[in-house]
């Protein structure tokens, strides 16, 4: 589901985005702003959606983690991608992802654009899974599932239907 790290180095833009977001003095709205920022539109983002993340990002595990990742995680994580990336579409073009797969894109990803990432990857496992489908939803952004819940789910479910054995 629009995977960036599966068919790209990562977005630069998504450093710029997490700048601007640290501009802003309240955490509640440095989440609105970069949920906003990789949607087709900030419907999806309720009062509740923003509770939940704050709760989740006071956790002390998450407090670890991210403490991890910007202590230099996220430089290995970047250097380790692209090798990793080979490797898998290695893997996957020589038939080694056998179950079926599902692959949804969000039309309006502008971290993970259709261009850059969605179509590649189409290519990339359409061509080399045998029972492989890609769904895309208009008017979603990165998080599909939240903007098209409804299409989502729907096209998980007929898929799972169509494709157990």
């Amino acid at each position: 589901m629009d995977s960036s790290s599966l068919m790209t180095p990562p977005n630069p833009g998504n450093r710029e985005w997490e700048k601007e977001a640290m501009r802003l003095p309240d955490p509640r709205d440095q989440f609105r702003y970069l949920i906003t920022v990789n949607s087709y539109s900030a419907d999806h983002i309720t009062d509740h959606y923003l509770d939940i993340i704050l709760e989740i990002q006071a956790l002390p595990k998450t407090l670890e983690a991210r403490a991890k990742w910007y202590g230099g995680l996220v430089e290995a994580f970047g250097l380790d991608l692209v090798a990793r990336q080979r490797e898998t579409h290695e893997w996957i073009r020589s038939g080694g992802l056998a179950c079926p797969t599902l692959v949804i894109w969000g039309y309006n990803d502008p971290s993970a654009t259709m261009e850059r990432c969605g179509i590649p990857c189409m290519d990339l496992i359409l061509p080399s899974v045998p029972r492989s489908e890609m769904h895309i939803l208009n008017h979603a952004g990165h998080s599909s599932f939240r903007e098209q819940p409804e299409a989502f789910n729907a096209a998980v479910l007929d898929f799972i239907r169509r494709t157990r054995r």
